[in-house]
């Protein structure tokens, strides 16, 4: 089924001293060499924080830690501190930056620091003139749920009991334990499984945590693969790559290919692969295999029965014809639509008869091309045609499979 993209389509601080009263005003030289700023004694500052990693727990709180100033190896009172967070973590009150001063033991201790639900690796970097010093921030990020989209594209939320830290393939979860969960009900689809690969042809390949390997048909009934597959070998829809570079069928071990370095993924129902030689080719639509003849430069990377060219050009497979330039990478395929983001910062489209589309609509920096889709970093689905917002909150993408897909969806505090 084919869904087109809707259009519409040191200067350090003076810590507070208690005054001397009296005859203190007859010694002026010693009181000031008293109270001066511990930047202006002999010998580089440094800046050390307690710990060089803080692990933390998404929606809690570090606390504790601090920076130390030293000179010559003596605790330094009063240097001005300031330390930045970075990744989303904050300090309390929200702010990604603290300042304050180094006590007599020359510690400056933080506030707490906030851990977001993404969780992630941060950094704390300490600032106090031209010392500086640096840590970093780890946690977990906190489930937020799952959810697929059906063979029209809508969004459903998951109810059925779905382990954490599951991942998405097609409507289908692998849970950590080696079960393929249906999204939609939790029913049992594979158990003992351990990776998943890319369907083709309605078939995928699975390997299993006995060191086997499995397949499922266009029925998605799933068969144990009883040929001789060699270990290490990956599955790639109804077939295995293996690591001599076969391509081997799942059902009987025919080989159906040899000498392959590298297989590009399916676009518009084709796929290439490079070569150990250094050459290319491709595989049509009836699985057979062509030797590549034309021009195509070195370290050309295959999409579809095309190849992405290191200057940005996309180029056909079977006659070296231009598809595009100035691209700079390609997404996966979905429904016949696949995106693509551009040399220039840009982004573009591909719709189903391969013709291309610049991008109009505001789609955020750092987007990922999904079908006709971008993924923003901020979590949304737009789409390509006009930044229609197709889904928020998501955390990761898995791929197609019987033309669904599901996601993971980010935490909330």
């Amino acid at each position: 089924m084919k869904h087109a993209p809707e259009t519409p389509a040191i200067d350090p601080g003076l810590p507070r001293r208690t005054v001397l009263t009296g005859a203190a005003w007859t010694i002026p030289v010693i009181a000031a060499a008293t109270i001066a700023p511990a930047a202006t004694a002999s010998g580089t500052l440094q800046l050390a924080f307690d710990k060089t990693t803080y692990n933390g727990t998404a929606c809690s709180t570090i606390a504790g830690a601090y920076v130390t100033a030293t000179t010559n190896g003596v605790p330094t009172t009063g240097a001005t501190i300031t330390v930045s967070l970075s990744n989303n973590y904050t300090f309390s009150g929200g702010s990604t930056t603290a300042t304050g001063y180094s006590g007599t033991n020359g510690r400056y201790t933080l506030p707490d620091i906030n851990v977001p639900a993404s969780g992630g690796s941060g950094t704390l970097s300490a600032q106090s003139g031209s010392a500086s010093a640096s840590g970093a921030i780890s946690a977990s990020a906190k489930s937020g749920g799952l959810g697929w989209y059906d063979t029209a594209r809508q969004f459903h939320a998951v109810t059925a009991n779905i382990p954490t830290g599951s991942v998405p393939y097609g409507a289908w979860f692998l849970a950590p334990d080696g079960r393929l969960l249906n999204a939609a009900d939790a029913a049992v689809k594979g158990t003992g499984i351990a990776t998943v690969g890319p369907e083709i042809d309605g078939y995928f390949g699975v390997t299993l945590k006995n060191g086997g390997y499995g397949w499922y048909d266009t029925q998605l009934q799933f068969h144990t693969v009883t040929a001789n597959i060699p270990a290490n070998s990956v599955p790639y829809g109804g077939w295995f790559f293996t690591p001599d570079g076969r391509f081997l069928n799942a059902a009987d071990g025919a080989v159906k290919g040899t000498g392959i370095a590298t297989v590009g993924p399916v676009i518009d129902e084709y796929f290439a692969v490079t070569l150990k030689n250094g050459g290319y080719g491709w595989y049509d639509t009836s699985r057979q295999f062509r030797a590549v003849t034309e021009n195509i430069p070195a370290d050309s990377v295959p999409y579809g029965a095309w190849f992405l060219a290191p200057d940005g050009r996309l180029l056909n497979a079977a006659d070296a014809a231009v598809k595009g330039t100035g691209i700079a990478t390609v997404g996966p395929e979905i429904d016949g639509y696949f995106g693509v983001t551009l040399k220039n910062g840009g982004y573009g489209w591909y719709d189903t008869q391969l013709q291309f589309h610049t991008v109009t609509a505001n789609i955020p920096a750092n987007s990922v091309p999904y079908g006709g889709w971008f993924f923003t970093p901020d979590g949304r689905f737009l789409n390509a045609a006009d930044g229609a917002v197709k889904g928020t909150g998501i955390a990761t993408v898995g791929p197609v499979i019987d033309d669904y897909f599901a996601v993971t969806l980010k935490g909330t505090c």
